[in-house]
């Protein structure tokens, strides 16, 4: 019995750093939308953030919005510190998610 409790506590607690895992993706990607309807200076990287955030498996999981928002970057901030990696994240995730012969 003692071992049971604990394997429920450990279980629990398993599933509760899940929801709030969760619930940290969908946060911050509300955060970012806010950010980026308001802010005129650092779009560049709200656009890495929100690619990186819609590229992970979450419940927010959007391969192709995280592509549209490294697209974004590569064309329209050149001098961006975050265009190199912008760039491959959008050919990796075009190559094994999106044009897939």
């Amino acid at each position: 019995k003692v071992y049971q409790k604990k394997l429920v506590k450990k279980t629990n607690n398993h599933k509760f750093n899940a929801l709030k895992k969760i619930s940290a993706y969908e946060e911050a990607k509300k955060v970012l939308d806010k950010f980026m309807l308001s802010s005129v200076s650092k779009i560049d990287e709200a656009l890495f953030l929100q690619g990186k955030i819609l590229e992970a498996k979450s419940p927010v999981q959007n391969i192709k919005g995280a592509v549209d928002s490294y697209d974004l970057i590569v064309k329209r901030y050149p001098k961006s510190k975050f265009w190199t990696q912008a760039n491959k994240r959008s050919i990796y995730l075009k190559r094994f998610y999106i044009n897939i012969n």
